[in-house]
């Protein structure tokens, strides 16, 4: 059986990063599409700029998909995070007990699992997991419990990441 090279995405993935950002402006939790930057969500894209510089918030994500249920192995974790801020990612994954990979800081992702031969992404972002699938690369969208803009009908979404096996038909 073919071993899959599989890249893990960070924030509403394995970090909480939604439901903190909520906290962290005090507004309301609600089930949207956080990637329409519009409606309910026009907040987060207003807002997100004045995140960069704040290492505090980054460094007090709660985590929303614990280690424990990561039950593959994977290669990479591939985020959007800036690269000049990768220690603190890097920290966060380590400090909450996720297991010791690589952490590949990125605004194309596409680009780096051709160049590095991967052939899987678990993904939160739906324009991002169209983008793989376009290029015939595995996407495998992770659905956390805020989003509603998902295909419950793909065979390639997950709503926990003890699924990935089963989505990837591996042991």
């Amino acid at each position: 059986m073919k071993r899959f090279k599989i890249a893990l995405d960070v924030d509403d993935t394995v970090a909480g990063f939604y439901s903190h950002m909520c906290k962290h402006f005090k507004r309301p939790e609600l089930r949207v599409d956080i990637w329409d930057g519009k409606g309910d969500c026009k907040w987060v894209a207003d807002e997100f700029p004045d995140l960069f510089s704040n290492l505090e918030f980054w460094k007090t994500q709660p985590v929303l998909s614990s280690p424990e249920s990561i039950t593959f192995d994977f290669d990479y974790y591939l985020t959007a995070f800036p690269e000049d801020l990768k220690w603190l990612r890097r920290e966060w994954l380590m400090r909450n007990g996720y297991p010791d990979k690589p952490v590949i800081c990125t605004e194309n992702k596409v680009e780096v699992m051709l160049d590095l031969q991967i052939d899987v992404l678990i993904d939160d972002k739906p324009s991002t997991i169209k983008k793989v699938r376009e290029v015939g690369l595995i996407g495998i969208q992770f659905v956390p419990s805020y989003m509603n803009n998902y295909d419950e009908n793909d065979p390639f979404t997950i709503t926990h990441l003890s699924q990935v096996p089963g989505v990837l038909n591996i042991k």
